[in-house]
């Protein structure tokens, strides 16, 4: 998921990538060491996984929606409510769709409508959010406490990972650059 929606910013808004890169590559960098420390010296028994089709004209259609409700919505939160108000839209989008969140910030940016910086603090909540709320939904189709306690756990890590890695970026252009900080208000 981190590295679709930077692959989301990269196709609609290339400018945006330079802000989102850090948090995200540091949300799927840890992502992959929790994941190859958990495999490392255990035996798979090659479980049998259901696929469905990636591609289907109902999923096409809910993107669509999806990202038309969160475009309308991340405007207008952002119009009257300045950069909290589209932050905070970014992330209740990211609980539903963070691919259509993404989406949505890109397509401002490439609009000129939202600054890079904001829309990839945007993207990056709305993984975050994404990535949280696969604990709940997990919670309640598994029966193993322990397994669900652990992956709480890691997920908060790498989610921290991300936020952390956003806020030393934000610090570090605002001390270099505080005319940019105009965006911010």
């Amino acid at each position: 998921m981190f590295v679709r929606n930077l692959l989301i910013l990269a196709v609609l808004a290339p400018t945006a990538i330079i802000t989102a890169l850090a948090p995200l590559a540091g949300m799927c960098i840890a992502a992959v060491i929790f994941v190859w420390l958990s495999q490392r010296g255990t035996a798979h028994d090659g479980a049998d996984i259901q696929l469905e089709s990636p591609v289907s004209l109902l999923r096409v259609l809910s993107f669509a929606l999806l990202f038309l409700a969160i475009q309308v919505c991340s405007t207008l939160g952002q119009r009257y409510l300045g950069k909290y108000g589209f932050l905070v839209v970014s992330f209740m989008g990211g609980l539903v769709s963070s691919a259509s969140t993404s989406a949505a910030a890109a397509n401002m940016v490439a609009r000129t409508h939202l600054h890079t910086a904001l829309a990839s603090e945007g993207v990056v909540l709305a993984s975050v959010a994404s990535a949280l709320v696969n604990v709940p939904i997990l919670h309640r189709r598994m029966r193993n406490p322990a397994l669900i306690r652990r992956l709480a756990v890691l997920t908060v890590f790498i989610t921290s990972v991300g936020i952390a890695l956003m806020a030393i970026q934000e610090h570090v252009l605002w001390a270099r650059h505080p005319r940019w900080g105009l965006w911010i208000a």
